[in-house]
């Protein structure tokens, strides 16, 4: 017992030493993909985003098939050639030694992955922003359903064969219909039961709203930093956007008229009333290229207007279309 407790006390700085460790790696590589998305509008970073779900989804259904076939199949080999001509004759060596090692699908999961990255994502590669995909990509609900379903099928496959194997058309759907993550008390798991809460042209529409919404504050604060309360530059806007709306006083700060703004537009127009709700709409805008896109002009107009102020401020609508076109490299 008391060698147990000895190596028990003896354990938990070696663990902790290497959880600590791991988050370190993990903000490496937070910072190195943000630093990196500053160099690409968010719109084509999005598009490579999505195609990099549409990869990862298809090569976790590879993995699945062949994982539990122990070869390739038919509905495999037909998908393949499909996607990548020629692609299964080119690996035939590293596949006939990863099926030695029992561990083909592991090794088509990961040929797939690099053939992708050399040949569908050339562009974010050679202009530095590559790391920036993944990391939205991880980021992504659509993601953590992916993988939800591929563990849970890998461990049925196990034990439990199916009668055919799903085509790709069909394991998409599953995907998509994936209600139950791994982690049950996941935030993950709260925004997905969130967002099945409702229909799906609601969910677009309040995404919508709340992004405008977003987008809209930092713009007013910037404005309001150069010309206070009394700007009617933002009135105008605000009147334009906003009907009905007014601060309570004209004597209040900035960002306190801007967390009313915020309060009445949620109560008003995006009208959510669980708190569980709210949440995973912010989840998502928080989490998507868009949002640090606009970020980052900010902090470059902040930058910029002390020593070039504009001889006109922008509207909303034309500074959104700047900073939506913004990259570090202008």
């Amino acid at each position: 017992m008391r060698a147990q407790r000895a190596r028990s006390r003896m354990s938990k700085p070696k663990n902790q030493r290497i959880s600590n460790e791991f988050a370190a790696v993990r903000e490496q590589v937070k910072a190195r993909a943000l630093d990196q998305a500053r160099h690409v509008s968010w719109r084509r970073l999005a598009e490579a985003v999505d195609e990099a779900n549409r990869w990862e989804t298809f090569s976790l259904w590879l993995r699945a098939v062949v994982d539990a076939a122990k070869g390739v199949p038919p509905v495999v080999e037909r998908e393949l050639e499909t996607r990548i001509p020629g692609f299964l004759a080119r690996v035939q060596p590293e596949m006939r030694t990863a099926l030695r090692q029992d561990a083909l699908g592991d090794c088509l999961w990961n040929l797939v992955g690099t053939w992708a990255t050399v040949n569908v994502f050339l562009e974010p590669k050679l202009q530095g922003w590559l790391d920036a995909v993944p990391y939205f990509l991880s980021m992504s609900l659509a993601y953590v359903k992916a993988w939800a379903h591929w563990e849970r099928v890998n461990e049925e496959w196990r034990t439990n064969l199916p009668a055919e194997w799903p085509t790709f058309e069909q394991w998409q759907d599953d995907v998509a219909a994936v209600t139950q993550l791994a982690n049950c008390d996941s935030v993950p798991q709260e925004v997905l039961d969130a967002v099945r809460s409702v229909s799906p042209a609601e969910w677009e529409r309040l995404l919508s709203t709340f992004s405008d919404l977003i987008a809209f504050s930092k713009w007013m604060e910037l404005i309001l930093d150069l010309e206070g309360l009394n700007s009617r530059l933002v009135s105008d806007e605000i009147g334009t956007r906003y009907q009905g709306f007014s601060f309570s006083s004209a004597e209040i700060a900035s960002g306190e008229a801007i967390l009313e703004l915020n309060f009445w537009v949620i109560e008003r127009e995006i009208g959510v009333k669980r708190e569980n709700l709210l949440a995973a709409i912010v989840w998502h805008v928080q989490h998507h290229p868009a949002y640090y896109a606009i970020s980052n002009y900010v902090m470059h107009c902040h930058e910029a207007w002390p020593d070039d102020h504009p001889s006109r401020l922008p509207s909303f609508d034309d500074w959104r279309k700047a900073a939506d076109n913004y990259t570090s490299r202008q």
